[in-house]
């Protein structure tokens, strides 16, 4: 069968090349001719020509729908059990919880303490609005009491509630870490989720440095211990 495939098309080559030449009659020489090349071509293919797939070595689909959509989800997107709960940027931050029932002058000396940290480490929390009872106003008056002083700040009810925050000025110091959450969250890592509610917190209106050298002192050698000292060393002199 293949000497026959091999031969015709052979000699369809040389039909194909002699009407080209306006010859219609192939020889018996031609026939015998495209006979011989057939039957080298067949000596040199391999014997074995059948198409063999080795299936192990073909890349299978890397997600498959398992009528789960929260653990396909978790497939997706690398968050199963085998990857390990690695958080892409754990920090210890500080949170001031304020209010406009506050002297501004107070609001205001947290804002210029917080200029001596690193940006980003200490953030400003409101429970609510200011007496105008309009966010846009609220923002507004925020801003011209920190102006100058760089001082991050939110409006943050739901921290608050977090924190068990029951009456202003406080400081918590906590670990800020909203992917690390996330996957807990995902993965149903309860006790993980634990261990992020930890924090430590001096309610009165006192200075962060006064806050957290009361917080080194009452809680030595706490996950909380080398970010409270590190900002201490910042904050050294400040009253």
């Amino acid at each position: 069968m293949k000497n026959s495939i091999i031969l015709i098309s052979i000699l369809s080559a040389l039909s194909m090349n002699a009407m080209a030449q306006d010859k219609v009659n192939i020889s018996t020489g031609q026939i015998k001719e495209a006979q011989k090349r057939a039957e080298k071509a067949l000596a040199k293919m391999p014997q074995n020509t059948a198409l063999h797939f080795d299936w192990s070595k073909v890349p299978q689909p890397r997600v498959h729908y398992n009528g789960n959509l929260a653990s396909s989800a978790i497939s997706i997107s690398g968050l199963n059990d085998k990857v390990p709960l690695a958080s892409i940027n754990p920090k210890k931050k500080i949170k001031v919880f304020v209010s406009f029932s506050m002297p501004e002058e107070s609001i205001r000396r947290y804002a210029e303490q917080a200029k001596y940290l690193a940006k980003g480490d200490v953030v400003l929390v409101l429970n609510g609005l200011d007496k105008s009872k309009n966010f846009p106003k609220t923002i507004q008056h925020m801003r011209k009491v920190v102006k100058g002083t760089g001082a991050e700040f939110d409006l943050d009810p739901p921290s608050f509630v977090r924190f068990g925050v029951k009456q202003v000025p406080a400081i918590v110091v906590y670990t800020d870490d909203p992917m690390y959450e996330a996957k807990c969250a995902i993965q149903g890592k309860r006790d993980n989720l634990k261990k992020m509610e930890h924090f430590v917190g001096v309610y009165g209106d006192v200075s962060i440095a006064f806050a957290l050298d009361y917080l080194d002192n009452t809680y030595p050698k706490s996950e909380f211990t080398p970010f409270i000292e590190s900002s201490l060393h910042k904050l050294r002199g400040l009253k």
